[in-house]
């Protein structure tokens, strides 16, 4: 997660507390007029205030996140730099140096911070001499299971993750080691009127072969996009209204329809603002699927398993609702469900691997209970 609170209109997290005090900016990945370098979680908190804070907390009411038992902070260093005071809960303060010699190039580091396994508070204070580049901080309890580093950027495409500074994607991503790495695109791509299926084939090559280089025994998944609807004349269909005294209404391009359009949102509406799913969406998951087959890379087509095009409008309109208005973004429900989805397929291609191996089935859990919906603010935002 970023190191505190990040003055950034669209970043939160479940199952964390966190905040700042004193004035942080924040770059995040893909604002133009944001500066390199962003890191592995595509955002950097800096700042040059003696003084200012941030902190990351455990949460004791959410269903995740109530302990840790490591921190681990990531940062850049250079000859600028200055100096970063943190300490855990009450103790005292620690200090480290995030100057480098004149003579030592810019490069990221990180700090680990070992704690007893529990509650635990991360206070990260500026302690002046020059600016200070925070990447993040990583929360973790150092016991058996599965560690998830769900990583994204609002808005952003892959042609965004390529062209960052891979000096430091690459190093913070082999330092976190990791078995599988997804990467999930297409729907933002699907949105691009300048969308060139060419590059993006080739944004697909050269991004996974950069990921093995920074961690060789990492496999990668190729995580398709699932449905997504737009209408031919756009946000115009919401602002149709009647113009003249017959009840006359104009259509989307200054056409006038003879008759009105009905403002019962149960009766038809005009072909170009029905709600469909973009035909350039199909293009992107071949092209998804050719690249993961090329560079020997698992790929999961989700707007298939999730029932193939035309069904998000009939989403957005469901009770409970499986997905928001938009029509681009679901619901914690349409989120679970892709999740209960992709994790199936996983488990069915896991168990027919250990009946090749001639090993014995895996014992069955029962299953999570199912999200319930919920238009509440997120656990453990501040």
């Amino acid at each position: 997660m970023a190191a505190g609170k990040p003055p950034s209109r669209y970043y939160y997290q479940r199952d964390v507390r966190y905040g700042a005090s004193g004035k942080w900016k924040v770059a995040v990945g893909g604002h133009k007029t944001d500066p390199e370098p962003y890191g592995l979680a595509g955002i950097r908190v800096y700042g040059d205030r003696k003084g200012a804070e941030l902190w990351v907390e455990t949460c004791s009411e959410c269903q995740a996140g109530t302990r840790v038992a490591q921190f681990e902070i990531l940062y850049y260093a250079a000859p600028d730099h200055g100096i970063l005071r943190y300490r855990v809960d009450d103790r005292p303060w620690q200090q480290l140096k995030t100057r480098t010699n004149a003579i030592e190039p810019p490069h990221p580091a990180r700090q680990v911070i070992p704690v007893a396994d529990g509650p635990h508070k991360l206070t990260l204070q500026h302690g002046g001499s020059g600016m200070l580049d925070l990447f993040g901080v990583v929360l973790e309890r150092m016991r058996p299971g599965v560690i998830v580093d769900s990583l994204g950027v609002v808005g952003r495409r892959l042609g965004s993750l390529r062209s960052w500074d891979w000096s430091v994607i690459g190093e913070q991503l082999a330092s976190r080691d990791p078995r599988l790495v997804v990467l999930q695109y297409g729907t933002n791509e699907a949105d691009d009127p300048d969308l060139d299926l060419e590059a993006m084939a080739r944004y697909f090559d050269e991004t996974i072969l950069r990921i093995h280089a920074a961690a060789p025994t990492a496999s990668v998944l190729v995580l398709g996009p699932p449905d997504m609807a737009m209408r031919e004349a756009g946000k115009q269909c919401d602002r149709m209204k009647p113009i003249d005294s017959r009840g006359a209404h104009r259509r989307p391009g200054g056409r006038v329809t003879a008759a009105p359009i009905p403002q019962d949102p149960a009766a038809p509406i005009i072909p170009e603002c029905e709600w469909h799913t973009p035909h350039v969406l199909a293009e992107i998951i071949s092209v998804q699927h050719a690249a993961a087959l090329r560079n020997r890379a698992a790929f999961f087509d989700t707007l298939a398993a999730m029932g193939g095009p035309e069904h998000m409008h009939q989403w957005v309109t469901a009770e409970p609702r499986v997905a928001y208005k938009d029509h681009v973004h679901l619901s914690d429900i349409g989120y679970q469900r892709w999740a209960d989805a992709l994790s199936a397929a996983v488990l069915a291609e896991y168990a027919t691997w250990r009946q090749r191996q001639s090993l014995p089935p895996t014992p069955l859990e029962p299953p999570p209970p199912p999200a319930q919906p919920s238009d509440a603010a997120l656990p453990g935002a501040p």
